[in-house]
């Protein structure tokens, strides 16, 4: 009878040979390592799964140092996440000194003009920084996906 073992990620039953090392679980195809001791036998998962598991670690632990920040209510919040707010907010900002500016050429009035530069090129900066930080936040999170899908499609030969 050959000795029986539990998946590390389903808990089903995985008979293994008295020399097999390597093993696939039937129920949900998790590569397994066969680990045995003096006295006991027993799965850990592939060094792929765990491979994936520190990439996937690493990566979260990246984006909330590097990339993350809080807002008001204390969640943490990717770059992205304050685009459209400081694109839509941009927006207005724009269209407000259109308007502006179009009843200041009417009225031949001009003094207000650098008033109204002053309290738009804020503004354009702040949309430059969120774009900027946004496209950083896009590039490192390629950078992960890369480095994923190259583990989940390595060879087995080369674990």
């Amino acid at each position: 009878m050959l000795p029986v073992v539990n998946c590390n990620r389903c808990g089903q039953s995985v008979a293994v040979g008295s020399d097999t090392r390597y093993v696939t679980c039937a129920h949900c195809r998790t590569p397994l390592v066969v680990i045995r001791t003096d006295s006991s036998a027993f799965t850990d998962v592939a060094a792929r799964q765990k491979e994936l598991e520190r990439v996937d670690s690493e990566w979260e632990e990246e984006k909330r140092r590097e990339h993350s920040s809080r807002d008001k209510n204390g969640n943490w919040r990717t770059p992205d996440e304050f685009l459209e707010p400081a694109i839509g907010s941009g927006i207005l900002v724009v269209f407000t000194f259109f308007a502006l500016f179009v009843m200041m050429l009417r009225d031949r009035r001009y003094e207000g003009l650098p008033v109204l530069v002053l309290l738009v090129v804020p503004f354009g900066l702040m949309i430059a920084d969120a774009v900027r930080k946004a496209r950083r936040y896009w590039r490192a999170e390629s950078r992960y996906r890369a480095r994923r899908t190259a583990i989940e499609h390595r060879p087995p030969d080369v674990w």
